[in-house]
């Protein structure tokens, strides 16, 4: 991992009814959805930094893997395993 970047390691799945879910195992509730594999990982990096934000302003315990964050930094999610996809089909 280089510095100025939290990797979130994801997997994809399809649905049947069309379109991806990504989903985020190490940080619990944290998933998304997307028309395209490209579009569900934007998003879950979106909804990443959105529960450290939640995190950090109600003091609620924050993911281990989310507690370098700050703003400035990016997050990357990066896909570990799919379901049924690959990266190139987004």
């Amino acid at each position: 991992m280089s510095e100025g970047k939290i990797v979130v390691p994801v997997t994809i799945e399809q649905h049947q009814e069309g379109g991806y879910l990504a989903v985020c195992e190490e940080i619990q509730g944290c998933h998304a959805a997307g028309d395209t594999i490209q579009e569900a990982v934007q998003n879950i990096e979106e909804v990443a930094e959105m529960m450290w934000e939640l995190c950090t302003e109600k003091h609620l315990p924050m993911p281990p893997l989310l507690a370098g964050y700050r703003p400035g930094i990016s997050i990357e999610a990066r896909i570990v395993n799919s379901e049924q996809a690959s990266p190139t089909n987004g």
